[in-house]
């Protein structure tokens, strides 16, 4: 594979995102008005989750704060994927916990808005734990 310097791939996938977040908000305003906090809360999560195997499929770190694409593209792919996996494993833990609360949240009709809190704060500290992570 070819490494070149492009954020078409990034710019694409935030583009489908929006799409996405709108068009889940509006089905669940129609269909599950109750949960439409949680159903936002989730589809961000499995969206930055998404845009990390994105990353581990693509190679571009550099698309992640703190990496140009020079550092990049001296790292060599190994170490790229492995960069790029290690960051995908806290997401992927994060997401998968994140979706399994709001549900058992849901199911237990708590307010929406102790997800929403959770889920910033586990999201915050999902993005700190990342700056272990060195190339």
């Amino acid at each position: 594979m070819e490494y070149k310097h492009t954020y078409k791939g990034f710019i694409a996938f935030f583009i489908g995102f929006i799409i996405a977040l709108g068009g889940f908000a509006f089905l669940s305003g129609l269909y599950f008005y109750q949960h439409i906090v949680r159903v936002s809360i989730s589809v961000v999560t499995v969206g930055v989750t998404l845009l990390t195997f994105i990353i581990y499929k693509t190679q571009y770190i550099y698309w992640f704060n703190g990496i140009t694409y020079d550092d990049a593209l001296e790292a060599g792919e190994k170490r790229r994927k492995e960069y790029a996996m290690a960051h995908f494993r806290l997401f992927a833990i994060f997401s998968s916990l994140q979706v399994m609360f709001s549900l058992i949240m849901g199911i237990l009709a708590i307010t929406q808005w102790v997800d929403f809190a959770v889920s910033a704060v586990a999201l915050c500290m999902v993005g700190i734990g990342t700056l272990k992570i060195k190339l």
